[in-house]
């Protein structure tokens, strides 16, 4: 389980990002909400969402991006099969950040 200080601190980063002030008020509300889980699997949430989104996300985008992480994660038992997502979800990420390229550009 995260504790306040470290979901703080991942917060800070993230309300930063998308221009916003960050007060113990929001860190005790998005604690309840996200509190139960993992330091390591909620930054890489936060880290994704931050990357993938144009507006601050309310928690419950994070909560939902923790789960999809579990359930790819379920998914991906043959390394052959895990590298090929990665690489699609890169492909994808790449060309919602970039509209317009070609397959040449993504290759």
């Amino acid at each position: 389980m995260v504790n306040r200080s470290e979901l703080g601190l991942m917060l800070a980063a993230m309300f930063s990002l998308f221009g916003r002030e960050l007060t113990e008020v929001d860190v005790n509300a998005w604690h309840l909400v996200l509190g139960e889980f993992d330091r390591d699997e909620l930054s890489a949430a936060i880290l994704k969402v931050g990357r993938t989104r144009d507006c601050m996300p309310p928690a419950s985008v994070v909560r939902r991006a923790v789960f999809d992480h579990r359930s790819w994660n379920k998914r991906s038992h043959n390394p052959k099969v895990a590298h090929g997502q990665r690489i699609a979800e890169a492909v994808r990420v790449y060309r919602l950040a970039n509209p317009g390229v070609t397959a040449g550009d993504v290759a």
